[in-house]
């Protein structure tokens, strides 16, 4: 009997326990929030939910995923918009949660992840979260490098605008496929036949020329210590310096290839984002 007084007692503290600290812990995060100190204020939010998940859960996770987000951390955004989304018993918080962890997904270039998520929002909601949900579409398409669907989702975005934005928005994509043409691999070949060609065919002319410049000295340098001396001697002295400017060239031209067509693929994007832009 004792015993079963004494832990109906123990429990009865720890809850009160327990409720005063996740009060407590609440206001302070909140107050960490006001002033802007989110590493603080993530500390606070995730020690409520351990103390107090049920009556505090939903703004935790609320709280919790909007400082990841502040914080940079997509990943840890992502989760707690889950967790909304598992949660919420509304359709409208969960299209948002939906929507929002689809952006944190965007941002870690996980466009296919993204793009799953994007597909559980319900069908028949309003023209704004249709209007959404088609611009994050696009958005994994293009950054899946499926142009096509992107061109798609963002000609549905214009359906009800004007011939010329649509116009504008084929001329973008006809420009993204022509950019997405450029092949590192072809680079690459170019390269090794030409020094310097394989940079010029992804567009870095001052590289091509560098790369030119670079292996037409290291050639003149061989041939004159072969006339000068002897082609054995031409091979030690010249060869290491001649094979290691060449081979750079063509190693590197497939990923200068790969990281110039990325940036105008991206450049390109923003381009598209302020042309379906309400």
């Amino acid at each position: 009997m004792k015993r079963s007084v004494l832990y109906i007692l123990f429990c009865v503290s720890f809850y009160c326990a327990s409720a005063q600290n996740a009060v407590q812990c609440i206001a302070l995060a909140r107050e960490q929030v006001q002033l802007g100190n989110d590493l603080a204020a993530r500390n606070m939010y995730q020690r409520v939910l351990f103390f107090d998940r049920k009556t505090y859960g939903m703004e935790c996770y609320q709280a919790l995923a909007n400082i990841n987000f502040r914080l940079l951390d997509y990943d840890r955004c992502a989760f707690y918009f889950d967790l909304i989304y598992q949660n919420s018993k509304s359709d409208s918080i969960k299209n948002d949660a939906l929507v929002h962890k689809a952006s944190a997904l965007l941002l870690e270039g996980k466009f296919t992840e993204a793009r799953r998520e994007l597909l559980y929002i319900n069908e028949q909601v309003s023209a704004n979260w249709a209007y959404r949900k088609n611009l994050y579409l696009g958005a994994c398409y293009y950054g899946e490098r499926n142009f096509l669907e992107a061109e798609k989702m963002f000609l549905q975005l214009l359906q009800n605008e004007s011939d010329a934005k649509k116009t504008a928005v084929k001329k973008l994509f006809k420009k993204v496929r022509k950019i997405n043409k450029k092949k590192p691999k072809t680079a690459k070949v170019l390269s090794m036949i030409v020094p310097g060609a394989g940079q010029l065919y992804a567009g870095d002319v001052k590289n091509a020329l560098n790369s030119f410049g670079l292996n037409a000295l290291m050639a003149v340098w061989f041939v004159a210590t072969v006339q000068n001396v002897s082609f054995n001697d031409a091979i030690i002295s010249t060869g290491s310096w001649v094979f290691r400017y060449y081979a750079g060239g063509y190693q590197r031209a497939p990923l200068l290839t790969e990281e110039i067509k990325d940036k105008k693929l991206k450049k390109n994007f923003q381009a598209i984002l302020n042309a379906v832009e309400r």
